[in-house]
């Protein structure tokens, strides 16, 4: 059997990835560059949503030739990773020198707050990232960054990552879920004050049926937040969940955990990484 490595084909899950990874190069130099492209499909995503992004899109956008974009970036799913990493990486900007949080609860609150941000300057990204996982330079290096935060502390990597994730996909599916609605109402061109008046009927037949005591209790009683909050008050529940775990479990042994790597996101035995929230 060769041992030479496999280079995946262009429609390859990976294409994207393994350009982004520096496994492979664009077939030829031209006048464009791969971030002009990025750049350019980002701009339309922002203004039209994550489906008017496409290989002809972008190349009328440049004002050239959809196949010169081919020598760039193998395809869309390509193109859709790549914009998933620059977006991580214009978030993480201007953060790397900030003081680093003081806890791991401080921490993946930061953690949260920067991917709401992010999902809300481009309302695309929580759909993108659902099916082009941000497994990039950028986002594992964010990923990197909030593992540290639980350096020293008695869990081990494999419940740390799901503490990570938890918040992660929270914050992305509490995003998706409000773009979602807000790209309804715009079609619709209904104000959120006109698409809930409208449901009246519904929401009152709920409660005067009787059969459901408890949502008509929710319907009339809850404190009704706005998304963000809402988000917020979900990451909490997690937070909460995450310090009870922690509490419960024994103190590792001396010396658990203890990662010293080079560079400037590298984690002291025991500190949190000198970066404030990976984007």
């Amino acid at each position: 059997m060769s041992s030479e490595p496999v280079t995946p084909p262009s429609s390859s899950y990976w294409s994207g990835y393994e350009m982004l990874w520096g496994l492979r190069a664009p077939t030829r130099r031209t006048a464009l560059d791969r971030l002009q492209i990025v750049d350019a499909a980002i701009a339309i995503a922002d203004r039209e949503g994550l489906a008017a992004v496409t290989m002809r899109s972008v190349a009328r956008a440049l004002h050239c030739a959809p196949m010169s974009l081919y020598r760039h970036v193998p395809d869309k799913e390509a193109l859709v990773s790549m914009m998933v990493d620059r977006a991580i990486e214009t978030s993480r900007r201007g953060r790397s020198e900030a003081e680093p949080p003081a806890s791991w609860r401080e921490g993946l609150e930061l953690v949260a707050s920067s991917i709401w941000r992010l999902c809300r300057a481009h309302p695309w990204f929580a759909e993108a990232s659902m099916a082009r996982p941000p497994i990039t330079p950028n986002g594992i290096a964010g990923f990197e960054s909030a593992l540290s935060l639980f350096d020293g502390l008695p869990v081990d990597i494999t419940t740390t990552a799901q503490f990570v994730s938890t918040v992660f996909s929270t914050v992305v599916a509490s995003a998706f879920s409000l773009a979602m609605n807000e790209a309804a109402r715009l079609r619709a061109q209904l104000s959120e004050r006109q698409l809930y008046a409208e449901a009246a009927p519904v929401f009152a037949q709920i409660v005067q049926s009787g059969a459901y005591p408890r949502v008509a209790d929710f319907i009339a009683n809850a404190s009704h937040r706005d998304d963000e909050a809402q988000m917020r008050a979900r990451v909490e529940l997690i937070l909460d969940g995450i310090a009870a775990r922690l509490a419960s479990s024994p103190r590792p042994a001396p010396g658990a955990r203890s990662w010293r790597t080079s560079g400037r996101d590298a984690a002291p035995s025991g500190k949190v990484a000198q970066r404030r929230a990976p984007g």
